[in-house]
């Protein structure tokens, strides 16, 4: 029903994609890409190794099961807009243009 991804190092936000890509909420660390979960929008994030406060979310979703497709949608429509060919295309040459303007 929900992913739960309790890490304390990432390097991307790639685990959090390919869920949303499966339809799935998360739950997160905040060690995660902090620019991908706005809580309670598409998901829910806690401090990193703050046991309680994953707890806390946890049970937050449990309560609110009927919630968890709406968030996964929400994070479905971020995997679409912007985790797509062309959009991520697009950031890489923007990215080189401004690189060779140098």
């Amino acid at each position: 029903d929900i992913h739960i991804i309790p890490v304390r190092f990432m390097n991307s936000g790639a685990v959090v994609v390919e869920t949303w890509a499966s339809n799935t909420p998360v739950i997160q660390s905040d060690a995660v890409d902090p620019n991908l979960v706005v809580d309670g929008v598409n998901g829910f994030s806690f401090p990193s190794e703050d046991v309680d406060a994953l707890v806390e979310k946890m049970e937050k979703a449990y309560l609110s099961k009927d919630n968890l497709p709406r968030l996964a949608n929400e994070g479905r429509k971020l995997v679409d807009e912007k985790f797509n060919y062309d959009y991520l295309i697009n950031l890489y040459e923007k990215k080189f243009n401004e690189l060779l303007k140098i």
